[in-house]
């Protein structure tokens, strides 16, 4: 092989070993500067719902690492229901709703055809 072919082929190489150190593997975590954290301007911590159990005996959720049962406290937050998505909490006289995937929305419509 002449000297110009193996530098085009060294070349080519190295480009394709730099791209490869470009992708990344999906089955990570996400990297910590990519998870923004939400602003929180007040005193209130961070709730955020985990899981849910729902069972014949009560249900309860798992909020910011804590079992918390229908009706239980987790600081100054009373859990009030839970349904198969979301817990709702009552904070001070107002509900607020955790739901377990907050991106995703359910959409009912036509389906592609």
């Amino acid at each position: 092989m002449s000297r110009t072919g193996t530098a085009i082929l060294l070349a080519a190489l190295a480009l394709s070993v730099e791209r490869a150190h470009a992708l990344e593997d999906p089955t990570r975590p996400p990297r910590a500067e990519r998870i923004a954290a939400p602003a929180t301007h007040s005193a209130e911590p961070l709730l955020v719902l985990q899981s849910i159990i729902r069972s014949p005996n009560g249900n309860a959720a798992i909020i910011s690492g804590r079992l918390v049962p229908v009706g239980g406290r987790i600081g100054a937050a009373r859990l009030v229901r839970v349904t198969e998505d979301e817990a709702v909490i009552q904070v001070g006289g107002a509900e607020k709703r955790l739901a377990l995937y907050p991106a995703a929305r359910k959409r009912f419509g036509d389906l592609p055809r």
